[in-house]
């Protein structure tokens, strides 16, 4: 039940971060290959690492399917969190070493800087 409920917050958390606009009479087209910038990635796999008290995801990594935690080939950011009217709140998102290539290990998330 938890895991589901952290999934539904983070899909909330993405979609006001990131917004995608369709229009009425459009057919919804999947978003391009480049990440949670457009919502959720196509044709990659995600890893989260969530607040161990909010279920909110702190670092997300998107990866090529068959990558390993523990191998370069990771795009990582990070979000950052303030208390926005009384309520916990994504204000920030920072990438790892400040680009978005996929060239980061998942396994390595807490030792890059972020910005």
């Amino acid at each position: 039940m938890m895991m589901i409920v952290g999934a539904v917050i983070m899909l909330q958390i993405i979609q006001q971060l990131h917004p995608q606009q369709v229009e009425a009479e459009e057919e919804e087209v999947a978003p391009e290959r480049y990440g949670a910038w457009f919502g959720w990635p196509a044709g990659y796999i995600m890893n989260f690492d969530l607040f161990e008290d909010t279920a909110m995801p702190e670092y997300v990594g998107e990866a090529a399917p068959g990558t390993l935690e523990s191998e370069a080939g990771w795009r990582i950011y990070k979000y950052e969190f303030d208390t926005v009217d009384a309520d916990f709140e994504p204000v920030r998102l920072r990438y790892a070493e400040g680009n978005t290539n996929f060239d980061k290990v998942w396994d390595d998330r807490l030792e890059y800087e972020y910005s």
